[in-house]
């Protein structure tokens, strides 16, 4: 039985064989001359637009013009390589705009059900992420997974948690940055960000209701002053000083907290 290592190096020689394909992907005036049976075995969907009624079956070709060329480049290197590292050093040789490739491929590999795919392009995105120093590049990613949000959603958790901590590429890099207009553009992100700097809430201080009591002071300087009055405090809140003469209250009085 073939394990899938097997499987990997049929794929990889398949590539080789030009005159054996038989299906053509397509993306702003770029063509790739792929096999149906490759596309078939990554995708049920691709399978459909293979072998299917649909317009793409019977003209053999699949517009993917949604997508830059990059994409599809690494789309295709993917399916016979399990792996698009390739095409990253082809088109990103110094990383700038990595990050939103990565969210690229993971979008695309979700329209298309190739969860493989997904799982390696979101890796891949937590790795470059690790290392980002651009705000510019960060923003970028981030409007690219809001605006695919049902394809993206750890991807989004990583990008939150790096622009509410990171002191170099987050919210507090600089006093304007990129990221805050895509926050303008994606209140969620926002929202998201402001909850992550702020930290989690604990139980008690989400649900419970401060306990407060009302207490009879007495001015230390009675004997000048004379000031005595009664108000309700937070059960640990200091003693207050008179507003009369400055001093410090003293406590004659503790009521019953509630």
């Amino acid at each position: 039985m073939a394990t899938d290592a097997d499987k990997m190096a049929f794929f990889a020689r398949l590539h080789e064989f030009d005159e054996l394909c038989d299906f053509t992907l397509i993306s702003r005036g770029a063509q790739c001359k792929v096999h149906r049976l490759v596309l078939s075995a990554h995708s049920k969907v691709l399978e459909k637009a293979c072998a299917g009624g649909f317009a793409e079956a019977s003209q053999r070709t699949l517009d993917l013009s949604e997508y830059e060329s990059d994409i599809l480049d690494a789309f295709v290197e993917y399916m016979y390589y399990w792996d698009y590292d390739s095409s990253v050093e082809k088109h990103y040789p110094a990383e700038e705009g990595v990050l939103e490739f990565h969210v690229q491929m993971c979008v695309i590999a979700d329209k298309y059900d190739m969860q493989p795919l997904k799982v390696l392009a979101i890796e891949k995105f937590k790795a470059a992420l690790d290392s980002a120093r651009s705000v510019d590049d960060l923003a970028d990613a981030a409007r690219c997974a809001y605006d695919a949000s049902l394809a993206t959603e750890e991807i989004r958790e990583e990008i939150v948690k790096k622009a509410a901590k990171d002191p170099f590429v987050g919210v507090n890099a600089a006093p304007k940055t990129t990221l805050e207009d895509v926050m303008m553009e994606y209140p969620e992100l926002a929202v998201a960000i402001a909850k992550a700097a702020c930290g989690p809430v604990s139980p008690a201080t989400s649900t419970s209701k401060p306990e407060t009591r009302w207490t009879l002071y007495e001015c230390q300087a009675a004997a000048r002053c004379g000031y005595t009055g009664r108000q309700r405090v937070f059960a640990d809140y200091p003693v207050p000083n008179c507003p009369r003469c400055g001093r410090l209250f003293a406590v004659v009085d503790k009521a019953e907290s509630s």
